[in-house]
């Protein structure tokens, strides 16, 4: 919501713990020290954020990973991008027919 414009009720968050033994994670890939206690943070927006704010969303996650203890090269994000198409919120009606009927 801070960095990158989300309204507060647009949350979705679905939240999976795995034993170290069920994660493969290359310690080392991107130049990072990772450790068994590594997370991966998946996002999925709708289209339209600019470099500048992912950026300072993947500050902002790394931050406050760290102020909740986790060591900063243990926090992976990977952004997926879609549009309206790409998404149903319900009652089997894409979401970009449903913002189009509310425009009607």
């Amino acid at each position: 919501m801070e960095t990158c414009g989300v309204p507060p009720k647009d949350l979705f968050q679905l939240l999976s713990r795995f034993d170290a033994d069920d994660m493969i994670l290359d310690p080392t890939f991107g130049g990072v020290n990772r450790s068994a206690d590594a997370c991966i943070a998946e996002i999925t927006f709708l289209q339209g954020r600019t470099e500048d704010q992912k950026r300072a969303l993947f500050r902002y996650i790394s931050q406050r990973a760290a102020q909740a203890g986790f060591r900063p090269d243990d926090i992976m994000v990977a952004l997926t991008e879609n549009s309206k198409m790409d998404w149903s919120l319900g009652l089997g009606v894409a979401y970009a027919d449903h913002v189009a009927a509310s425009k009607e």
